[in-house]
């Protein structure tokens, strides 16, 4: 663990070098750490040619990821995970930008002692293949332990839930089963791009971050003619390990421990 001294000697060094004052209170929160951390956030604020503006906006993305974590459980991150999410950040736009949180969620997991085991190196690729509704996607998914989609046909988008339940009431279920379906119905409505979200879920599906599941359609299959298809779709175990990494945030954005 570096003194406060050294800390702030390093972190005034490295100010210079990079000509940009905004490197410092980043450089200062690693320097906290230790040595080791010091030197993996130089390696992801380098080379130079990326340019002030990159630098300036990648150090505050790596010090929200510290703030992210308790002091006390802070500990320097792995660098093959580090060095690619800074690589990522470096072009992410600053604001509100789902996918760039994303990347700082999972580097806070990668500093975080309690948690580190939940930072998959694969999930650096798999944020970067993600759209900002697949991430609502998953948020729904992980809400229950199966969520269901609603579509007149093979080819036809995913029911709005507004227009499941209409069909569901028409289809004259028993109003337990009726209540079971629109509880776990998915809701398009929150997404961008609603018609797509079949789409989407097929997309995380060949991510390995979701599935079919047939069980709870036992219930449901043989019993009645709905004049609508439905399916049964979850989390796999690695997406919600991923969603408990990069999506769920549990701890507030600024924490001291």
């Amino acid at each position: 663990m570096l003194n406060e001294n050294s800390a702030n000697e390093i972190v005034t060094t490295l100010a210079k070098e990079v000509y940009s004052d905004a490197v410092a209170p980043a450089m200062r929160e690693f320097g906290k750490i230790g040595a080791d951390a010091i030197k993996v956030a130089r390696l992801a604020l380098f080379p130079l040619q990326y340019g002030a503006m990159f630098q300036d906006r990648l150090a505050r993305r790596l010090q929200e990821a510290v703030e992210r974590v308790p002091e006390a459980r802070r500990i320097a991150p792995r660098e093959s995970i580090a060095l690619s999410v800074g690589e990522r950040l470096r072009y992410e736009n600053e604001g509100l930008n789902p996918v760039a949180d994303l990347y700082v969620n999972l580097l806070a997991r990668a500093m975080d002692r309690e948690r580190v085991g939940e930072a998959h190196p694969a999930f650096v690729s798999i944020i970067a293949q993600l759209a900002p509704d697949e991430i609502l996607v998953l948020r729904q998914l992980a809400e229950q332990e199966y969520r269901a989609f609603f579509r007149l046909g093979s080819g036809k988008p995913a029911l709005l839930l507004s227009e499941t339940r209409v069909k569901v009431d028409s289809a004259k279920f028993p109003s337990s089963l009726a209540e079971s379906l629109l509880h776990a119905a998915v809701i398009p409505e929150e997404l961008a791009e609603p018609t797509l979200f079949f789409t989407f879920f097929g997309h995380l599906q060949s991510l390995g971050l979701t599935e079919y599941t047939n069980q709870e359609r036992e219930q449901f299959d043989g019993k009645f003619s709905p004049g609508f298809e439905y399916y049964f779709i979850k989390l796999t175990g690695f997406g919600r390990l991923f969603h408990g990494a990069c999506i769920l945030n549990s701890e507030s954005s600024s924490v001291s421990g």
